[in-house]
């Protein structure tokens, strides 16, 4: 796999047994990712709606599932199968699109290859697996070149204590390899309702990265008025 970043696609937290369903008319077919991911699917989309599988469809591919129906064409809505926690820590819904051995980038904020630029529309996500966990954020986040994984040169925590306003600069996320976790415990009072963002930095590279991702090359200031950002909500409590 070629690309800058980790993520083959979106993960949806999701509980076990949680109902899947076609996202188009098309085509289960039955993949095991490896030994413990017995029940994903690989599901191929009938583009072109003429009812053969040809080079105009795509595949939508399903992972960490705990059950699945029998290989078969299907109508869009219909059951598929349900999720679970094969192949991961924790209970989560895998999807990404994927065609003609690539996977095809469906969120933004990346840098593909040898370009200097974040760009859009090319390979993989650059973090993955965004919790709220006991006032902590926690999510993972590295690069790959061309199948070399790199740490980013920064992490840094953005964040506000209203829903406008100015973004409040709260320093370098921790991190051991690629797992990083900020805890807001110790840095607003309980009670806090926290609005919070994440810059991703990148060694050599003059743009920076956002999560959540909302413009594909934003400001690296949260504060310019230009392309506001995206941000997730939680209340801390201790």
């Amino acid at each position: 796999m070629t690309g800058s970043n980790p993520h083959n696609g979106v993960d949806l937290n999701v509980g076990v047994g949680t109902y899947v369903y076609a996202p188009y008319d098309g085509w289960v077919e039955h993949i095991s990712i490896n030994a413990q991911q017995t029940d994903d699917i690989n599901f191929v989309v009938d583009a072109n709606d003429n009812n053969v599988k040809d080079s105009a469809d795509y595949s939508v591919r399903f992972y960490h599932m705990d059950s699945r129906i029998s290989e078969g064409k299907v109508s869009q809505g219909d059951f598929i199968g349900k999720s679970g926690t094969k192949g991961t820590n924790a209970p989560h819904l895998h999807f990404g699109i994927y065609k003609d051995g690539k996977w095809l980038r469906n969120e933004v904020n990346y840098r593909h290859l040898e370009t200097d630029e974040w760009n859009s529309g090319k390979d993989l996500d650059a973090y993955a697996l965004v919790e709220w966990n006991n006032n902590k954020a926690e999510f993972s986040a590295y690069i790959m070149d061309n199948g070399t994984k790199k740490t980013f040169s920064e992490v840094r925590m953005y964040y506000r204590t209203t829903p406008t306003g100015t973004w409040i600069d709260g320093g370098v996320i921790s991190h051991t390899n690629n797992q990083y976790s900020y805890d807001f415990s110790d840095v607003v009072p309980s009670g806090t309702t926290v609005y919070w963002m994440f810059r991703l930095t990148r060694s050599g590279i003059t743009q920076c990265a956002f999560g959540p991702a909302k413009y594909y090359q934003p400001h690296n200031n949260p504060n310019a008025s230009a392309n506001p950002y995206d941000y997730w909500t939680n209340y801390v409590s201790y």
